[in-house]
């Protein structure tokens, strides 16, 4: 046991060593846990604004919200995406794919069954705290198809007891 003591004493030369290793050391170990959380803010501003374009896509799609012209797709997906800060939100419609978009007019009498509605929510300039990437504009598109009824070829079986 003394003789393991006796072993485990440093040289007077290596006194300093552990100070000079952390030096070394804790710069790696603070820009990698500072990416993480940068990389992590990133990700739930990305989240946000991809849930809050679909949000926006589902409630315009609803047959009941045309006449409004979809007023509730920008408080509906500012709802979702409540942690996007300076999150913008427009709306369009088509008529399918590979045709043009259009705006709604007063009443939404220029949309019919089978238009579809395009949301797109947009973070221009997302930037980084501590400069670990350029300013980023995320952005995210989301289609629905406006529909009323959905009718199945099968029917459904009813759940077995």
């Amino acid at each position: 046991m003394i003789v393991n003591r006796l072993k485990q004493r440093r040289k007077p030369d290596q006194r300093g060593q552990t100070m000079v290793e952390f030096a070394l050391a804790f710069p790696i170990l603070l820009i990698l846990v500072l990416g993480i959380f940068e990389f992590g803010r990133l990700f739930i501003t990305y989240t946000s604004v991809y849930a809050a374009a679909r949000e926006g896509a589902r409630f315009g799609a609803a047959a009941e919200n045309l006449p409004t012209c979809g007023a509730g797709i920008q408080s509906n997906a500012d709802r979702v995406g409540f942690l996007a800060v300076g999150m913008n939100v427009t709306h369009t419609y088509d008529h399918g794919p590979g045709t043009g978009t259009f705006s709604c007019n007063g009443g939404g009498t220029n949309l019919k069954l089978g238009d579809r509605v395009l949301v797109t929510a947009s973070v221009t300039g997302f930037e980084s705290i501590i400069g670990l990437f350029p300013p980023l504009n995320i952005s995210s598109q989301a289609k629905r198809t406006i529909i009323t009824n959905v009718y199945l070829l099968q029917p459904i079986p009813t759940p077995s007891k």
